[in-house]
C-alpha cells in the first residue's frame, strides 16, 4: 500500500532487445566442430557499422551447405540477405604461389582499440581448418578501411592436385581469438579460432562468456591445382590433335569411327604430327583425351613416332583423371619420357617422323571428344617466352581459369598466343574465349579457322598465324591444321573440321598491357546459351623479347703462382625489340679459380645491381641489375688462382683454368643469351722468389750516358769515359761515403701520396711509404686496365 508521503524522484521504464540471433558461418557441418566433434558454429554478435564489406545479416541458428554445393547462394544466405560481400571478385586459388585477399571492412568510429581480420583455407581439403591453413591482420582504424591477407607459396604448395574448389572462412572480431588446444589434447589439427566464439577462452573449447563483435563470411573459391608447366624458355610451345570421330561430306550428321594406322591390333585409330622449328630440343609433352558419355577412360593406346607398337596408357600412370557435368571425362599423361628426342618434323604437311597415333579409347566416346598434345620445346632461334600450361575439367559455364604471376614485357606491344582444347563445340553457335588481365575488361579472342569473336569453340583444329612455331622460323602454317587424321568435313550442325572437338591456338597480340610486375590473368570460355562448353587444357605464351647478351673476358691471361688478374663481364640490353631487364647470374668459377682476398667488385651502368662475390670464394652472383633498352653494364671481379695450381697452356682449355659460358647459371624465370660467351682460359705460372741478371758488358750493351758521382770523375777530361764504361743502364750513381734516398712520403687512407697531385702521377714514380714502411712504385697490376700505388713487397725479376 501507499506510504502517506510520496519520496522524491522519477521513474523511467525501457523495452531491452536481447541478443538471440547471431552473424553464422554457412560452410559444411564437419568445418564447425570442435576436436571432438561436437558442433560448435561460428558466430559473432552483430554491431551496426561493424563487418566485412557493408552488408551484416543474422541468423538464430547455423544454416551449413552440404559439402562439396557452392555456397555464396545458400547456407545462411538462404535466410535474410546475402551478406557474403567482402570478396566480390574471387579470384582462383594457384598451388605453389602465394594467395593475397584485400578485405573491405566497416569499421564505426566510437569501436576503438585493435580489430582482428583472420582467414582460413581449407588447402588439403580434409573439411578442417587447421593452424597451417591461417592468414591474419590487425588495424586500430577508427574508419572504413582494407586489411590484407597472405598465405605463402609452401602453404598453397599443400593443395591437393586435381582440388578444383576450397572453402574460405573469414572472421572479423573485436577480440582476439585463441586457439590453444594441442597434439595432446587430440586438437592439433582444428585452428579453435575458427570455430564457436573464436575460443576467447583459454580454458575450455566451447564458447566464452564474452560473444565477440564482427561477423563470419565463407566462400568457395576455384583452385588451379594442376600448373603443369611455368617457366621462362627460350623456346615456344605448340598443340595438335584430332577428334576421335570424323563425317563425310553429303553426310555430316553420322559419326564415323577412323582406322588409320594400317595396324590390325587396332579397330579406332586417329594420327596427328607434331611439326616443330628446326633444331628444337623437346621440353615437355602433355598428352590429354577427351570424351562424353558413361565413364572415364580406362584406357588408351598411344604409338609415337619410331615405334613399331602400341603403348596401352591407364588411369594408374595419368596425372588428371576427371568426369563432370553432363559425363563428360578427361585423362591427362605426361608422357615426356616416351618421345623420342627427333620425334618431329618441320616440314608444313607434315610427315611420319613426327606422326603420333591414338588408338582404341576405352570405353568408346558416344560421339564428341579428341585427343591433343601440348608440347613445349627449346630452341636458339626463339625469343624467350613466359609459357604457362594448365588444366581444369570444368562442365558448366562460364568456364574460368585465372593464372597468377604472369610475366609479361614493361613495354611495348605483348605479344601473346593461348590454345585451348575442348569438347562439344558447336559451329554457328555462339560462345566466345575472352582473355584478359584480371579486374579489366577482357577481349574475345578470333578463331583461328573462321576468324569470328562469337563462336571460339567450333568444332576445328587450327593455328593462329603467329603461333610459336612459325614465328621461330618453322613452316608457316594458319588455319586448319592439316597435319592429322581424320580431318572431318562437318558435323551435326554443318561444316567443320573436326567431329565435336577444338584443339586451337588462338592470337592474343595486343591484349594485355605492358607491366613491369608480373599480372593474373584470367581466360574465360563463355555460352550465350546456344552452345556448351566443357573444356580441358590450356596455355599461355608471351614473348618477353630478345634477352640482353652476356659476355666475359680476361684482359690479363696470363700470372704467376698467387697473382692476380680480373674478370670482367659485360651485359647487353640493345636489341631492337628490348625492353627494361632484370639481369641475375651466378658465375661458378673453375675449380682452380678463386675470387681474390680483395676482390674489388665493382658494376659500371644499369641502376641497382649487387655483386657478390665473397674473398677467396669460388662463386660470383649479379642480381638486381637494371637495364633499360639501350643501355649496358659492366662488371669486374679481381681473382686468382688456388695457390700451388699451375696451367701452363691455354691450346686444350682446360675445365680447372677456363670459365665458359657452362659456368654461368641462370635463375628460373631470368632472361639472360650466354650463347655468345667466349672460353676464357687462364695461365698460371710457378713464382720467382728472387731474381739476379748481371749486366751486359758487351756486343750492343746499352750505353750509359747520364751519372752522378762523388769521386769526381765525371765530365769529358777524366781518362775513364765514366759513366760510359758503366755498360746496360739509364742512370749511374757512385759514391764510397754515400747512399740513394729514394723520396720519403705519408700515403692518406686512399692510397695516394700526400703531397703529389694525381694528374703527376706517372707509370714507374717511385717513393717510400712512410705510413706502411714499404717502397712503393706506381703501377698496373691487370695489364694496364687500371693503376695504383703498390708496395714492392716481392723480389721478381721485372719481366
Amino acid at each position: 500500500m501507499n506510504f502517506p508521503s510520496a519520496s522524491n524522484g522519477e521513474v523511467e521504464d525501457y523495452q531491452i532487445d536481447v541478443v538471440n540471433t547471431f552473424d553464422y558461418g554457412d560452410v559444411p557441418s564437419s568445418f564447425e566442430n570442435d576436436k571432438d566433434g561436437n558442433a560448435l558454429p561460428g558466430l559473432h554478435a552483430p554491431l551496426i557499422g561493424f563487418s566485412i564489406g557493408s552488408l551484416l545479416d543474422v541468423e538464430s541458428t547455423p544454416a551449413s551447405v552440404t559439402s562439396p554445393a557452392e555456397n555464396n547462394t545458400s547456407g545462411d544466405n538462404a535466410i535474410g540477405i546475402a551478406d557474403e560481400d567482402g570478396m566480390n571478385t574471387m579470384g582462383n586459388i594457384e598451388r605453389g604461389l602465394p594467395y593475397i585477399i584485400t578485405v573491405p571492412v566497416s569499421i564505426p568510429s566510437n569501436l576503438t582499440g585493435t580489430k582482428y581480420l583472420y582467414g582460413w583455407l581449407d588447402l588439403n581439403s580434409d573439411g578442417v581448418f587447421q593452424v597451417g591453413e591461417a592468414a591474419a591482420a590487425t588495424t586500430a582504424s577508427t574508419a572504413n578501411t582494407t586489411m590484407t591477407l597472405t598465405w605463402t607459396a609452401a602453404q598453397t604448395a599443400t593443395i591437393v592436385n586435381g582440388t578444383l574448389t576450397a572453402y574460405l572462412r573469414l572472421r572479423l572480431s573485436n577480440l582476439s581469438l585463441t586457439d590453444f588446444t594441442t597434439a595432446a589434447s587430440g586438437g592439433a589439427l582444428i585452428d579453435e579460432r575458427s570455430v564457436g566464439n573464436g575460443a576467447t577462452s583459454a580454458v575450455v573449447a566451447t564458447n566464452a562468456p564474452t560473444i565477440a563483435f564482427g561477423e563470419v563470411e565463407d566462400y568457395q573459391l576455384p583452385v588451379i591445382s594442376t600448373i603443369r608447366y611455368n617457366d621462362v624458355i627460350q623456346g615456344g610451345v605448340s598443340m595438335i590433335g584430332t577428334s576421335w570421330y570424323y563425317s563425310v561430306p553429303g553426310n555430316p550428321t553420322a559419326a564415323l569411327i577412323p582406322d588409320v594406322d594400317g595396324d590390325a591390333s587396332t579397330t579406332w585409330s586417329t594420327s596427328g604430327d607434331l611439326i616443330l622449328p628446326a633444331g628444337s630440343t623437346i621440353e615437355k609433352v602433355l598428352l590429354s583425351v577427351e570424351k562424353n558419355g558413361g565413364p572415364n577412360f580406362t584406357s588408351a593406346m598411344l604409338k609415337v613416332p619410331g615405334a613399331t607398337t602400341y603403348t596401352t596408357l591407364t588411369p594408374a600412370t595419368s596425372i588428371a583423371d576427371r568426369t563432370s557435368v553432363g559425363a563428360y571425362a578427361q585423362m591427362i599423361w605426361d608422357i615426356t619420357s616416351m618421345v623420342p628426342a627427333n620425334g618431329y618434323v618441320s616440314t608444313a604437311g607434315g610427315g611420319i617422323g613426327g606422326r603420333y597415333f591414338l588408338a582404341n579409347p576405352t570405353p568408346a566416346p558416344v560421339n564428341m571428344g579428341g585427343w591433343s598434345m601440348i608440347v613445349v620445346y627449346k630452341n636458339a632461334n626463339s625469343k624467350f617466352r613466359q609459357i604457362v600450361v594448365t588444366d581444369g575439367w570444368q562442365g558448366a559455364f562460364p568456364v574460368e581459369t585465372q593464372i597468377n604471376g604472369l610475366k609479361i614485357p614493361a613495354s611495348g606491344t605483348v605479344k601473346a598466343v593461348v590454345g585451348v582444347t575442348g569438347t562439344y563445340g558447336d559451329r554457328g553457335f555462339s560462345d566466345l574465349l575472352n582473355f584478359g588481365q584480371v579486374g579489366t575488361t577482357l577481349t574475345s579472342l578470333k578463331d583461328p579457322m573462321t576468324g569470328v569473336t562469337n563462336d571460339a569453340l567450333n568444332s576445328s583444329v587450327a593455328w593462329a598465324a603467329n603461333n610459336n612455331v612459325s614465328t621461330d622460323g618453322g613452316p608457316a602454317i594458319s588455319g586448319n591444321y592439316t597435319a592429322r587424321n581424320p580431318i572431318s568435313a562437318g558435323h551435326i550442325y554443318g561444316a567443320s573440321e573436326a567431329y565435336e572437338f577444338d584443339a586451337d591456338i588462338f592470337d592474343a597480340n595486343g591484349v594485355l598491357a605492358p607491366s613491369s610486375t608480373p599480372i593474373n590473368v584470367v581466360l574465360q570460355q563463355q555460352s550465350t546459351g546456344g552452345d556448351a562448353l566443357v573444356s580441358g587444357s590450356y596455355f599461355i605464351s608471351v614473348d618477353l623479347a630478345i634477352p640482353p647478351v652476356l659476355t666475359k673476358s680476361l684482359p690479363v691471361n696470363t700470372i704467376v703462382d698467387g697473382g692476380i688478374t680480373k674478370y670482367i663481364w659485360t651485359v647487353t640490353n640493345t636489341a631492337s625489340d628490348a625492353v627494361l631487364q632484370t639481369i641475375n647470374f651466378t658465375d661458378n668459377l673453375p675449380s682452380s679459380i678463386k675470387v681474390a682476398a680483395t676482390p674489388n667488385a665493382s658494376i659500371t651502368g644499369g641502376t641497382g645491381g649487387v655483386i657478390t662475390a665473397a674473398p677467396n670464394s669460388g662463386i660470383v652472383t649479379i642480381s638486381g641489375l637494371q637495364l633499360n633498352p639501350g643501355q649496358s653494364a659492366t662488371i669486374s671481379v679481381d681473382i686468382t688462382n688456388v695457390l700451388g695450381q699451375l696451367n701452363a697452356s691455354c691450346s686444350a682449355n682446360p675445365s680447372a683454368f677456363t670459365n665458359s659460358s657452362s659456368n654461368i647459371t641462370v635463375p628460373s624465370g631470368g632472361i639472360l643469351n650466354t650463347s655468345t660467351i667466349t672460353p676464357q682460359c687462364l695461365i698460371v705460372n710457378a713464382g720467382i722468389t728472387f731474381c739476379y741478371k748481371p749486366g751486359i758488358t758487351t756486343g750492343t750493351a746499352l750505353d750509359s750516358k747520364v751519372g752522378i758521382t762523388s769521386l769526381s770523375r765525371a765530365g769529358a777530361t777524366d781518362p775513364d769515359n765514366w759513366p760510359m764504361v758503366r755498360k746496360g743502364a739509364w742512370l749511374v750513381v757512385e759514391s764510397k761515403t754515400k747512399g740513394f734516398v729514394v723520396n720519403r712520403l705519408p700515403f692518406d687512407g686512399s692510397g695516394n701520396p700526400i703531397g703529389i697531385p694525381v694528374a703527376d702521377f706517372t707509370e714507374g714514380m717511385m717513393v717510400y711509404d712512410t705510413v706502411n714502411n714499404c717502397l712503393k712504385m706506381y703501377t698496373s697490376t691487370d695489364g694496364g686496365f687500371s693503376f695504383s700505388w703498390q708496395c714492392l713487397n716481392t723480389q721478381t725479376c721485372p719481366d
